[in-house]
């Protein structure tokens, strides 16, 4: 999930495009008190719970300079993404943008 560009269900009712590089470990019936985890976080190791117990995932975010790194070395990528919808643009907001916000 190093991936520039993620499009996923947030908070909100549409798939929504996040920049967003994470890495996933496969980790069922973990929680989040098991690892210091408080939910979603930008600074802690947090999970994400599919189908509790079964489909468990603990989700690092990279750093800030890693993703600004991930970002411009995919530059040539995001930009024929964008070129192919609209919606697969990279913007400020979709660098900003995490599972949890409402837009």
């Amino acid at each position: 999930m190093i991936a520039p560009v993620m499009r996923g269900f947030t908070a909100a009712s549409e798939p929504q495009t996040m920049n967003m590089p994470h890495y996933m470990f496969y980790a069922p019936n973990v929680k989040d008190v098991d690892i210091g985890g408080n939910g979603f976080s930008k600074q802690y190791p947090f999970m994400l719970r599919m189908s509790p117990g079964r489909d468990d995932y603990i989700i690092m975010l990279v750093g800030e300079a890693e993703k600004a790194k991930i970002l411009a070395d995919s530059k040539d990528l995001l930009d024929e993404l964008c070129s192919y919808r609209d919606f697969m643009c990279t913007t400020p907001a979709t660098r900003a943008r995490t599972p949890i916000d409402r837009q």
